[in-house]
């Protein structure tokens, strides 16, 4: 257990970024619907649910101190918040790589959500239009 542990440090070291991405682009395609953006008060919202109940950081999280924009999860736990652990950071450009249909920027009422994932998409169009 101890080697899988060191290997999967190994592999997200900053000298190695690309390994890093790969990884993240991995988790994105089976977990891209586990997506949540931070808001108010440092607390996470689901991107596609109904309720918009607060999410929190598990408090062992990593991320905590860094509160990234935007994360994905691979666990909610429900206690006496709804809490998420086993997270990364990830970029509204990258799930909209992944996932284009799920993430169409005009399926999204909120005007920050959709800005943010409107701006990715230019910038793909961008990269793609100039290689």
């Amino acid at each position: 257990m101890l080697d899988e542990r060191y290997q999967v440090k190994n592999a997200t070291e900053e000298k190695e970024p690309p390994v890093l991405a790969n990884v993240q682009k991995a988790l994105a395609t089976g977990y891209y619907m586990h997506v949540a953006v931070r808001g108010k008060g440092g607390n996470y919202v689901r991107l596609k649910e109904v309720d918009k109940h607060p999410l929190r950081l598990h408090p062992a999280c990593v991320l905590k101190n860094a509160a990234p924009k935007w994360i994905m999860y691979g666990e909610l736990m429900r206690s006496r918040d709804l809490v998420v652990r086993t997270v990364t950071e990830v970029s509204p450009k990258m799930l909209l790589q992944i996932a284009p249909e799920y993430f169409d920027p005009e399926s999204f009422s909120d005007e920050v959500i959709k800005e943010a994932l409107m701006t990715a998409l230019a910038e793909i169009d961008e990269e793609m239009s100039s290689s």
